[in-house]
């Protein structure tokens, strides 16, 4: 009786939830000149990920089709915000944005 139930609130929940997008950060504040490390993932099949900063903010930058991992090696900005902006064409290009405000401050 409940094995024909189950599946079919499985398929509903993951009809109305979509996709995720999430952000972790290595510590969520810095100190100014210090480093800090972020990742940005999906639960998307089919995403086109970007992410834009501010000038002057540089990242190394490892990644995969479903992930990426951004290494800024001296954060030199007093408002540093962390963004990922995810459009899912497996989503019928919905898009879904996060983003962080890391606390920079100095001894």
């Amino acid at each position: 009786m409940y094995s024909n139930i189950i599946p079919a609130v499985l398929a509903f929940w993951i009809q109305i939830t979509g996709f995720e997008v999430s952000i972790d950060v290595n510590s969520p504040a810095v100190e100014f000149g210090d480093s800090i490390e972020m990742n940005c993932s999906t639960t998307c099949q089919k995403p086109s990920m970007n992410v834009e900063y501010k000038p002057g903010v540089n990242a190394t930058r490892t990644d995969s089709s479903t992930w990426y991992n951004d290494y800024f090696q001296s954060v030199q900005n007093w408002d540093f915000t962390l963004a990922c902006s995810v459009i899912c064409k497996s989503e019928n290009l919905q898009l879904k944005e996060k983003k962080m405000f890391v606390t920079v401050y100095s001894k």
